[in-house]
């Protein structure tokens, strides 16, 4: 019989992308996709700090979300870039009417090294067409900086497996590079060729049925902008943002043959020219949750999945901060995935539990031997009255059999106490 006990020991934090009230420079007419948040452009109540988890797996840039992201939390774009003042108004009506229309997630993770980046774009209308400004077409836009206020590194990655000019080589459904693509003209902006080379970044571009994916490797001295030996270690912080460029159908009164962008959606819903400061960033924030190497009191046997770890039992240092965050959407308890649950971090239970002592052996054979067999992750939000929790398992025998104990069956077991409390509730 397997045993089943796999826990996530962690400190649950509230957090929240959720737009406060607040008296606007600006009016609004029409509507957009509802995921889509708007504030004055020099507003930092929208501010958000993503979290970017360590990871010791290989990860290899080709588009393909690879199992090390699995770990990773994930970060939705969905503030507004404006730069409206007192007395303009912003029409809702050229932002995203949907999901499908345009909708970016995306997710991080860090090694000793640098910085990987996932960006999963769904976009119903893919446009490369104007390699001379990268801005202009569908593309990705990434921001570092020390700090906010400091100097910034701005990178434009075109999707460059969308359509292109009828004078440019047609779109390959998979581009890949540092400086450029498979094409000259298919070009990066602000790609620093006296300093970079593909060991320090690197980028694929996979067409997807939806969109595309974007994936890029930045070496810890692009993301800090320098100041690596100082920001990038377990619970350093570095200034950052990330935008999507929206082209659809706002053509270019100079050339009707090309598009033009027509929409900004980023990480952080401030000014347009977050290329001219960075003094309205976000915040990058490097966690490292991997196990510590600790000499154990006890010895192994056998084998398990690799995606499960394994501490002394009194050990802290697999603990985790788990981030909810705050919704104003309505979700319904009935088991379905709500639309609201896309912008929650996704958890992963992987610790065996275990109060094993000196000179005991604990036997793997007796833990999950694949993600078919156990898998688990866990999406949690908040709301005004409370927290919603949806917990997906992977389980190829499920069995409910002992209504009087019931931690003899397959179960979910949730325990709650204040921080430092001795008294709990489960």
């Amino acid at each position: 019989m397997k045993i089943r006990n796999l826990l996530l020991s962690s400190v649950l934090v509230a957090g929240g992308f959720v737009s406060h009230a607040q008296d606007l420079y600006f009016t609004t007419t029409g509507s957009c996709a509802s995921y889509i948040t708007y504030n004055n452009w020099d507003s930092h109540q929208a501010d958000s700090i993503y979290l970017i988890e360590r990871t010791k797996q290989t990860i290899v840039v080709d588009g393909v979300a690879d199992a090390a992201y699995s770990a990773a939390q994930v970060g939705i774009l969905n503030n507004i870039m404006n730069e409206l003042k007192v007395g303009n108004e912003l029409d809702l009506s050229n932002y995203p009417q949907s999901e499908t229309d345009l909708y970016t997630t995306f997710k991080a993770l860090w090694t000793e090294n640098g910085v990987y980046m996932l960006i999963d774009v769904k976009d119903d209308l893919v446009r490369y067409q104007n390699p001379d400004y990268q801005w202009e077409n569908d593309a990705v836009e990434l921001f570092f900086a020390k700090a906010r206020g400091e100097g910034k590194i701005q990178l434009i990655i075109p999707a460059m497996v969308g359509t292109t000019h009828p004078d440019y080589p047609a779109a390959l459904n998979f581009e890949t590079g540092s400086a450029t693509g498979s094409q000259e003209a298919y070009t990066v902006f602000g790609y620093d060729a006296n300093n970079w080379d593909e060991s320090v970044f690197n980028w694929a571009i996979k067409k997807t049925e939806t969109g595309y994916t974007m994936e890029v490797y930045l070496d810890k001295d692009i993301v800090t902008n320098g100041n690596s030996e100082a920001l990038f270690v377990n619970g350093g912080m570095f200034a950052g943002d990330i935008n999507v460029d929206e082209s659809d159908e706002k053509q270019n009164s100079n050339d009707p043959a090309l598009y033009v962008r027509e929409a900004i959606i980023g990480m952080m819903g401030n000014s347009l020219h977050e290329y001219a400061t960075s003094d309205n960033y976000g915040w990058f924030k490097l966690v490292d949750n991997t196990e510590v190497e600790e000499e154990l009191y006890f010895t192994v046997t056998g084998s398990c999945a690799d995606y499960i770890t394994y501490n002394n039992w009194d050990s802290h240092q697999a603990d985790s901060i788990y981030v909810i965050e705050r919704t104003d959407k309505v979700i319904t308890v009935d088991g379905v995935e709500d639309a609201a649950y896309s912008v929650a971090n996704t958890g992963l239970l992987n610790n065996i539990m275990n109060e094993l002592k000196v000179g005991n052996e604990l036997d793997l054979s007796n833990y999950p031997q694949s993600e078919t067999d156990l898998y688990t992750t866990f999406k949690a939000l908040w709301t005004e009255n409370g927290v919603y929790m949806l917990i997906d398992v992977k389980d190829d025998l499920v069995r409910y059999q002992n209504p009087d104990y019931q931690w003899e069956n397959d179960a979910v077991e949730l325990f709650f106490a204040k921080p430092g409390a001795k008294v709990k509730s489960s």
